[in-house]
């Protein structure tokens, strides 16, 4: 029995679209979190900072990061990134067309590139301390099995990064993920997960402020 072709489908609450360029995904993470930002607009003349930030992490940031090592790669994240950056500018109690990234930096909260890039990091980490998260149909391949050469990469315990001629390709988590990996300093892949995660964060933040 032939089934008709449907152009969006839901799974643990992802819309997956027939073009896997996660539109549909991206349209109801922006009607969610629309409703937090309203949320913020209501309480920012009645509550401090810290209690709209955490509104923020609670009605928002927790949308932003729900499976987002899967949808984070899209082509479509432009509307989702302006209202996440309107929302740091209420919370800032800034101007409408006050820089973002500065704002981003004094509150310590991540953008949303950066907030797919610490969950793939994340994913990264349990895979090379052999943590599964969860994705184990993706087997990454370390640098350290393609040759015996004594690489900066190879040392960092990096993995190899497919090369691949497509931009769809180039989105998936098997590229991503080996490609964040090597970007994140050794120093901080040596730590336990907790650790990781908070410097590896303020890492991230640093470079709000160049």
């Amino acid at each position: 029995m032939l089934y008709p072709k449907k152009e969006c489908i839901k799974y643990l609450n992802v819309l997956i679209d027939n073009n896997l360029d996660w539109k549909h995904h991206i349209k109801q993470v922006c009607k969610k979190i629309s409703s937090g930002a309203w949320a913020i607009v209501r309480l920012r003349n009645y509550v401090n900072t810290c209690t709209l930030k955490s509104v923020y992490y609670s009605l928002i940031h927790s949308h932003l990061s729900y499976c987002i090592n899967t949808w984070g790669s899209g082509s479509s994240l432009k509307p989702l990134k302006i209202l996440q950056k309107h929302i740091i500018r209420l919370i800032a109690k800034s101007e409408y067309r006050a820089r973002s990234s500065p704002l981003f930096s004094q509150l310590q909260i991540l953008q949303l590139e950066d907030i797919y890039t610490i969950e793939v990091a994340k994913h990264m980490y349990k895979f090379s301390t052999n943590h599964r998260s969860g994705l184990e149909l993706i087997n990454y391949c370390p640098i350290s099995k393609i040759h015996c050469y004594e690489t900066r990469k190879r040392v960092q315990d990096n993995y190899y990064i497919i090369r691949t001629n497509t931009k769809f390709a180039r989105r998936s988590l098997s590229v991503c993920g080996p490609l964040i990996w090597s970007e994140v300093p050794h120093e901080l892949k040596n730590l336990n997960f907790p650790k990781f995660k908070k410097n590896f964060k303020k890492h991230l933040i640093l470079k709000y402020d160049t």
